[in-house]
């Protein structure tokens, strides 16, 4: 039997704060925390840029079991 998955990207919106070194960890970690309750796994971050010098927002895939 092959797995299904389902996946589902969540994104991030940096507002510039990854550029200047302050990152909300907290606020993350409570996401990733909450979906892990609801077997969401993170498999992949991106950075994400809006064209200027920097990140604009991080992009996590995550993927659970159908």
């Amino acid at each position: 039997m092959t797995e299904c998955w389902e996946y589902k990207s969540v994104t991030f919106n940096t507002a510039g704060w990854v550029k200047r070194g302050i990152i909300d960890q907290a606020e993350i970690d409570q996401h990733l925390n909450d979906s892990g309750k609801e077997a969401w796994e993170a498999i992949s971050t991106t950075p994400v840029s809006d064209g200027s010098v920097g990140t604009s927002a991080l992009l996590v895939l995550m993927k659970r079991r159908k």
